[in-house]
Parts: C-alpha cells; sequence; structure tokens
C-alpha cells in the first residue's frame, strides 16, 4: 500500500473532436480534467503520515500502481499514480453531453408510374449552418453527439492542509480547516477515518460519540459488524474491497478505544484487537493504514494487560523491527516511523526495541543520523518527528522509578532539536511536540524535586493499612486506597516557581491548541508540583469528564482527589462523582479492576464520613457482589486485604485509623 499521492491540476485536457454530420464537419469542445501527478506542495515536507521521499542515490523509491479502492453505481476512485500508502482518491462522477446527431430525412423518387425508390436526400448545403446553434424554425436539425466529461472532485490539497495541521497538533486549527473544506467529503470512507483520528488523538471523546459510521460504510458499526471485513463483495474487486475492510478495521478500533475511554470497559476491544493484528502482515506490505491498525491494536492489548485482563504481549506480536525500519527509511516516512515507534514504545521492553531498530540497546546515534539529508541538515518535519518520540521516551521514562537508563543521553538529544526547531523552524514551536517538551524540559530540571516528591508521598502514607497505587504520564499521581475512612491528606513539598512557570505557559498553548491530552498533562504535573492542588483538580475533573467525556481517566482523578477532600462539601461532590460509575456486577463485562476496586472503598470511606447511614451500606452490598470478579483479576494480596478491611473496619474507633494495620492488609501498588 502506498504512502502519498500529490495532487496537480491540468488546466485543459487536449481537444476533442466528435464526428457531428455526415459531411465530415466536426464538432469541437475542450473538456476540463484533473489528472494526479506526483510532486511535492510547496513549502515543508508535508507532515501528513504520507510525504514525498527526498531523493536519495542509496535510497531509491519503489513505484507501483494501485487502481481505485471503490466502485458503485455512481461513485468511482480512481488511483491513476501511488508512490506508497493509501491516499485520498479523486472522487469522480461521469457526466454526458447530449448533442442531436443529423438524421437525413428520406425523399420519396418517382421514376416510373410503377416504381418508386426511397434514397436519402442530399445534405444541404446552401441552407443555414451544419452545426445548428441558435434555433431556426426554417432550418431544423436533430444532431446528437455523446460527449463524455470526466468531473472530479479534487480534495488531495485540502487533505494534506488537514494532515499538516493534525501533525502539528494545532487541532483547534485542524477541526476548523476541516468543517470550511472538508467536511462535504466526511462520507467519503478515507476522509471519515482521517477526522476520527484527529479526534482521537485530541482527546475529544465526546465529538466522536457523535460520528455517524453507518452513513459511510452502509452498515451499523458495532460488533456484528466484523462479519463485513471478511466478506468480499462481488461488485467490488479484491484490492477494492480489501481496501475498504481496512478502513472499516481502522474504523472499529478507532471506536473500540474510544469506548474504553467513555464506558470503561475493554471487553469488546479485546477480541477486535487480536483480529487486528492477525489481519495485518508488514512482510508484505506497510502502509499507513495497516500502522495506524497495529498501533490501535497493540494500545489495547497494551492497556487490557495494564488492567490485568488480558495476557502478556508476546514479542511474537512485533514484526521484524529492522526490516520494517529499514523500509520507512529508505521511503522516507518519518511520520509512519513515528507512529510505529509510538505504538510499541509504551508497551515492550526498550532495550530490546533499540535492540530490534538499531542494533544497540538504549540510546542509539543513528536514531538523528538516519535521518539526515544529503545537505548534512533536517526538514522541519523530520525535526518535529524526531523530537516528537524523544518526548515520548522522556514521558514514560518519568513514569518508572528508575526510568530509561540512558535518560540524559535522550535529554540532550532533546535539547539539540528543541534547539534546531527554534533557530531554523520556529513556526513549528506552536505545536503539541514542542508544548510538551517544554513542559518535559521544566520536570527534567526539577528531577530530584520528583524523587522528594514520590520519597514525601510514600513517608506520609507510612503506617496506614490502605493501598496505594500511582497514575499519570508524568511524575506520577498517588491514589490511596482507605481500608476504613483514613485519610492521609496531601502533604508534599512546594516545587519552586522556576520549575512550575514553563508548565503553566504549557497549559496556555495547549489550550489554543485545543489539545485536551497535553492540557491534562499539564495539570498532572501540576498537581505534584503544588502542596495545596485542590484547584488543579477540580480543573482536570472539568476537562476529562466535561469536556472529553473520557470517564476512564476522569475517574483516576476522582480517586486521587480524595487526599485533597478536607470539608463536608468537597466530600459530598466526591462522592456523588464516584457514584456516577456503574458498579460492576456483570462478570462478562470487563472493567479496571484496581480502579473499582479503589472507588468501592473510597465510596464507603466517604459514607462514613458524611455519616450517610442509608448510603453506608450500599457500597458494602456492591463490594460483596463483586467479590467473585475481584477474586478472578485482582492479585491476591489484593482479595485478602477487602476481606481483612471489613474485620478492620469494625474494629477501627477513629476516622484517621493511624494504628498498625492487621497482617496481609497493608499492601503497596
Amino acid at each position: 500500500m502506498a504512502s502519498y499521492v500529490d495532487f496537480r491540476r491540468r488546466a485543459e485536457a487536449p481537444v476533442k473532436h466528435v464526428d457531428a454530420s455526415s459531411n465530415g464537419q466536426s464538432f469541437t469542445t475542450r473538456a476540463r480534467t484533473w489528472e494526479r501527478k506526483s510532486t511535492q506542495l510547496p513549502g515543508e515536507v508535508p507532515f501528513s503520515r504520507s510525504h514525498p521521499p527526498r531523493p536519495h542515490p542509496s535510497r531509491p523509491v519503489p513505484r507501483r500502481d494501485i487502481k481505485s479502492m471503490f466502485h458503485d453505481a455512481n461513485l468511482d476512485v480512481d488511483y491513476s499514480y501511488v508512490e506508497s500508502g493509501i491516499r485520498p482518491p479523486t472522487v469522480q462522477r461521469e457526466r454526458t453531453i447530449e448533442v442531436i446527431r443529423e438524421i437525413p430525412p428520406l425523399k420519396r423518387v418517382v421514376t416510373s408510374a410503377s416504381e418508386t425508390t426511397r434514397v436519402p436526400a442530399a445534405p444541404a448545403t446552401t441552407h443555414g449552418p451544419d452545426i445548428q446553434t441558435i434555433f431556426d424554425p426554417n432550418h431544423p436539425r436533430d444532431v446528437t453527439v455523446h460527449l463524455e466529461l470526466p468531473i472530479s472532485d479534487d480534495f488531495g490539497d485540502e487533505l494534506e492542509e488537514f494532515s499538516r495541521l493534525k501533525r502539528l497538533g494545532n487541532f483547534r486549527a485542524a477541526i476548523g480547516y476541516f468543517e470550511e473544506n472538508l467536511e462535504d467529503y466526511q462520507t467519503h470512507p478515507y476522509i471519515f477515518v482521517q477526522y476520527a483520528e484527529t479526534l482521537l488523538e485530541m482527546g475529544d471523546y465526546k465529538s466522536f460519540g457523535l460520528l455517524k459510521p453507518n452513513l459511510v460504510f452502509k452498515r451499523s458499526s458495532s460488533r456484528d459488524g466484523q462479519g463485513f471485513r471478511g466478506q468480499h463483495d462481488g461488485a467490488k474487486s479484491d484490492a477494492k474491497s480489501k481496501e475498504l475492510r481496512l478502513l472499516r478495521l481502522n474504523w472499529d478500533l478507532l471506536e473500540a478505544t474510544c469506548t474504553i475511554h467513555r464506558q470503561g470497559t475493554i471487553h469488546q476491544a479485546i477480541g477486535l484487537a487480536n483480529e487486528a493484528l492477525r489481519t495485518v502482515n508488514f512482510e508484505l506490505e506497510i502502509g499507513s493504514t495497516e500502522i495506524q491498525i497495529f498501533k490501535l491494536a497493540v494500545r489495547i492489548l497494551g492497556e487490557a494487560r495494564l488492567w490485568n485482563v488480558g495476557p502478556p504481549l508476546s514479542k511474537s506480536k512485533l514484526p521484524m523491527l529492522q526490516e520494517a525500519y529499514e523500509t520507512l527509511l529508505k521511503q522516507d516516512r518519518i511520520w509512519d516511523f513515528r507512529d510505529f515507534f509510538t505504538a510499541i514504545f509504551p508497551w515492550f521492553d526498550f532495550e530490546s526495541i533499540m535492540t530490534g531498530f538499531y542494533g544497540t540497546p538504549g540510546h542509539s546515534r543513528r536514531f538523528i543520523e538516519d535521518w539526515i539529508n544529503d545537505e548534512d541538515e533536517l526538514d522541519g518535519s523530520t525535526n518535529l518527528a524526531l523530537l516528537d518520540m524523544v518526548v515520548l521516551i522522556l514521558m514514560l521514562s518519568f513514569s518508572q522509578k528508575d526510568g530509561v537508563k540512558t535518560r540524559e543521553d535522550w535529554f540532550n538529544d532533546g535539547q539539540h532539536l528543541a534547539n534546531s526547531l527554534k533557530h531554523n523552524h520556529p513556526a513549528y514551536m506552536k505545536s503539541r511536540t514542542f508544548a510538551r517538551w517544554m513542559a518535559f524540559q521544566a520536570a527534567f530540571s526539577s528531577l530530584e524535586e520528583g524523587k522528594v516528591f514520590r520519597d514525601a508521598v510514600e513517608t506520609n502514607f507510612d503506617g496506614l493499612p490502605g493501598v496505594t497505587y500511582y497514575w499519570g504520564q508524568g511524575i506520577q499521581i498517588p491514589v490511596y486506597v482507605p481500608a476504613a475512612a483514613e485519610n492521609p491528606g496531601w502533604d508534599v513539598p512546594e516545587t519552586s516557581p522556576e520549575s512550575t512557570e514553563p508548565i503553566l505557559l504549557t497549559l496556555k498553548l495547549a489550550e489554543q491548541l485545543q489539545d485536551y491530552e497535553t492540557e491534562a498533562l499539564c495539570l498532572e504535573l501540576l498537581i505534584v508540583a503544588s502542596q495545596d492542588p485542590a484547584s488543579y483538580f477540580d480543573k482536570l475533573c472539568h476537562l476529562r469528564n466535561d469536556l472529553q467525556a473520557d470517564r476512564f481517566s476522569f475517574q483516576w482523578t476522582c480517586l486521587s482527589k480524595y487526599l485533597v477532600c478536607k470539608d463536608e462539601d468537597s466530600r459530598r461532590q466526591l462522592l456523588n462523582d464516584l457514584d456516577s460509575f456503574q458498579d460492576w456486577l456483570d462478570p462478562n463485562a470487563i472493567f479496571d479492576p484496581e480502579a473499582c476496586f479503589a472507588r468501592d472503598f473510597i465510596r464507603r470511606a466517604l459514607a462514613k464520613k458524611l455519616n450517610m447511614d442509608d448510603f453506608w451500606e450500599h457500597p458494602t452490598r456492591s463490594l460483596s457482589r463483586s467479590m467473585n470478579i475481584y477474586d478472578r483479576y485482582l492479585p491476591k494480596s489484593r482479595s485478602r486485604f477487602i476481606r481483612d478491611s471489613w474485620m478492620y473496619l469494625k474494629q477501627s474507633t477513629s476516622e484517621d485509623a493511624r494504628q498498625p494495620s492487621p497482617k496481609g492488609i497493608r499492601r503497596r501498588g
């Protein structure tokens, strides 16, 4: 599958001559056509997942043709020239202009009284024009000429600009541009999937839920539609049917990922993700759509493993990393490599990944040097993509206690790439990637303060009978699960203003870009850096629940917010928020076991502190009915904690409950 197609308009087609009369005269018209050509758009290398390769003598770019993807009675999609990957087709609607061809009248000629012969009348040569352009009743003519004019809707340039804005992470501009220039085409499968990917990447699950896939794929996009992907429509060729099935599979994975965040359930997505990995075969083809399918499938299975409801991700599911990397490098597909890299990095061992790509664990100089062009420089698009991957490495390294061993080397690479953007491509500074770099540069400079934060949390929780979790995209936020109704509070040192000021600037930039996920990242970092983060918790809850409709992340935010609830109003609000989530009573559904377990215990603690006798029993009954489910998915230590905590609750006589915990209760997450 090819990765890019560029579009060029050819002003006019050659003159087309059509015989219009019996005397050999011609009717001449000029048909305007649209033709694809392989040409680079003006400006920088495009940001879309498919940009034209830079010429390189040692990196030949294979060329081949892929014909039309879709076909029905009124819609043809012409793929006349493709370099690599799925690209937006040109929609052609056939039109016919009819001009009446002259039919000479028959004239009766009498040769004798007894014989008549019918012969064609000679064409008139002295009365009026052969082609009647103005109606003349004295010289009527009946002429029909069939002329086919290929009229096409060319949205290639518009889609390229939309993809560029999406890669920048300027989602406000991208959505506005789409609504102005591409909204009329959103029933086209490729355009529809591109728009859905944008909503998912920015974290707008609320808008994603308003999409209407049945208008695009002609069927309801539910799990019963899986058979659609396995069927071959007799009206379509196998190649066209394959492309349509890939786009449909891509959409289904996007929808399943959205369901995880909107409903907090993953059981519908696991089977689909396994099916997707069986469908994608990088040994045959590394197309852009295949990479997106692989990325979403691995994300779902990795999340399932994190919830302890799925098997470990096997390295056997990974394609041949070196071969895949060499293919993408030769074709100069930096953004496809970025998508491929970010798909596997969060879920597999980092050193193994680097060994697979570069032959060496940890840091490699080839990470940047392989993409430097013949002029010994990086173009803006490549520069931004490389910095984006470095930011991801740093982000995940902060979530690990020991971090990536070569974190300092990666930080130095990030500084080099960020400085290159500032000096050579300043327009790219208004981007998601550069905003996140600013935030993590501040976090990296206060790394020791981050260690102090974790040490302070563990010291504050020491001796308590509850369970501790950590979650988040950067320096992680703690969750305390009380055994009874104890609350250790938020007792951490204040971070220096020099460290938080860049994060506040990044937050403002993320709001301008309408990048919800980067806004959430900044608020999480500000929570960790503050001695009194209640206001940041409120903003994060509003963002997650009201703007994004991300119920999964909203739930974890509420669980951490328990630590800053100091009065009756804040406790009552938190209890209402936690009670808005569905109890896990259906054994066939799969929610996040750790989150549900923590929610039940925190609800119970809040109800007790609010003296809600009628509500006090509800979480306990819910918990008792969920015990069999928890036993199935939670570690054995958690099950023991649940049983022992009931006994401990009866023995507890104070709200603070700061006393030695019964054996087997205190466990750290």
